[in-house]
């Protein structure tokens, strides 16, 4: 399975597995951990999550030279 398969299974599982007793939720991880793959810790925070938002801003340390300098340097 690709990722965006599984985001898309899972978005599909999580209103099932958040309204779920705790047996029915044991169930419903062990046929996503089948299916998927995923150990069962990694599911229970997938189907925990509340929102399947990336965010778009980027890690680390901010850039030092704008778009004008990196263009120029790579020309040279």
């Amino acid at each position: 399975m690709t990722r965006e398969s599984i985001l898309e299974y899972a978005a599909a599982v999580r209103r099932r597995y958040r309204k779920a007793s705790k047996v029915q939720k044991g169930v419903i991880l062990t046929e996503f951990c089948l299916t998927t793959g995923y150990h069962r810790k990694a599911a229970i925070s997938l189907l925990n999550r509340k929102h399947q938002r990336r965010k778009k801003s980027r890690r680390g340390r901010p850039r030092e030279y704008g778009h004008k300098v990196t263009r120029v340097l790579k020309i040279a």
